[in-house]
């Protein structure tokens, strides 16, 4: 996950967003930042809501959940 990330292949972060059920927050964060980044707000969405429903404490993940948003409200104008 690392690698993808890394080199920002969206090939690859589209089928590790299916894997990240199984990782930390913050690497399900960066997972995120890294797909809105490249432009993949919907899928960064996904994978932010599927993670804040196990860990709605996490302040990385209600961070970034924020920054798609805003970046999801932003393509809406």
């Amino acid at each position: 996950m690392r690698i993808a990330i890394a080199a920002a292949d969206t090939d690859q972060l589209a089928l590790l967003s299916a894997a990240a059920r199984r990782q930390s927050p913050e690497i399900t964060a960066s997972l995120a930042a890294t797909l809105r980044e490249a432009g993949q707000l919907d899928a960064a969405l996904v994978v932010l809501h599927n993670a804040y429903l196990r860990h709605p404490e996490d302040f990385w993940l209600n961070y970034e959940l924020a920054e798609c948003s805003l970046a999801a409200d932003d393509a809406d104008e």
